[in-house]
């Protein structure tokens, strides 16, 4: 399938990274590849073989996923008041979502993550990108390949105003504000992260490493829509990840380099359900 950029995604799935790069420049000489994710954009995302779909609650996911998926169960019965109040903390918060959104997840037997930060990895780089977390695994050193991690925050402490501060001349003159700030590619590099610290903590990792996936979450508020909240998954295989970690290597599995991310507008009402709501759509991405 050929893309808007002049090169087709089959032509991209058997190159390396660096390889990648070229054909980049060759098609963008004023932008580089190699460029830290908040500087990414919808170009970046082409070549990387990624794409964001939108998708409504229960849509079949396609495509590859992990085993030992297990659900989720709130500790005890979630009372109609606790709902509405998370619900009016997240819409009125004077800080961030985020300790609700925290809070809410908590009730589903989920633990924060205080002592392990995402990081973003590219050869031997890395780069942080700040943010929350909750697993269910009980720490870091015991993250099995089942257990399951979610990154939440709000836009515009985790993208925007990090993005203006950095990059101010950047922004208009090499295109990097996203025409749809939901669909920001910030937000792939995010997910990637989660898959590397899944791998990087995975004591299940077998001979068959490279057929291995991780399905990761990514939940995003947004004070200028107060009626919804958008919640993104993707399963990211490690042939993708090493394609990271060793740039000047071809692929050794190029139809499994490519991933989509799965997002969801979910609104807030009824209330009553948005706890619920909120699990099922991560369950069911």
């Amino acid at each position: 399938m050929a893309s808007d950029h002049g090169c087709s995604d089959n032509d991209l799935a058997g190159l390396s990274i660096y390889e990648v790069a070229h054909r980049f420049a060759h098609q963008f000489p004023r932008k580089r590849f190699v460029v830290e994710p908040l500087q990414w954009t919808a170009s970046h995302l082409v070549f990387l073989r990624c794409a964001f779909v939108e998708v409504t609650p229960n849509t079949p996911p396609s495509g590859p996923r992990p085993t030992k998926e297990k659900p989720w169960a709130p500790k005890k019965k979630i009372t109609r008041k606790q709902a509405f109040q998370w619900v009016a903390d997240c819409n009125h918060s004077v800080f961030s979502p985020v300790m609700p959104l925290q809070s809410l997840l908590e009730a589903y037997s989920f633990k924060s993550v205080r002592d392990c930060p995402l990081v973003f990895f590219f050869n031997k780089h890395k780069i942080l990108l700040p943010c929350e977390m909750v697993s269910t695994g009980p720490h870091r050193k015991s993250w099995k390949q089942d257990h399951c991690r979610i990154a939440f925050s709000q836009i515009h402490t985790a993208i925007r105003e990090p993005r203006r501060r950095r990059f101010p001349l950047q922004l208009e003159k090499l295109g990097i504000l996203p025409e749809n700030p939901h669909v920001d590619p910030y937000i792939a590099a995010l997910l990637i992260a989660e898959a590397q610290q899944s791998q990087a903590g995975s004591t299940t990792l077998s001979e068959n490493a490279t057929e291995s996936c991780y399905k990761v979450h990514f939940i995003l508020a947004d004070y200028d829509d107060r009626k919804n909240i958008r919640v993104y998954s993707a399963v990211i295989s490690t042939a993708f990840l090493r394609k990271l970690s060793h740039p000047n290597e071809k692929p050794r599995s190029p139809d499994s380099t490519r991933f989509d991310i799965r997002y969801t507008t979910l609104p807030y009402r009824p209330k009553s359900t948005f706890p619920s709501r909120l699990v099922g759509v991560l369950l069911d991405s």
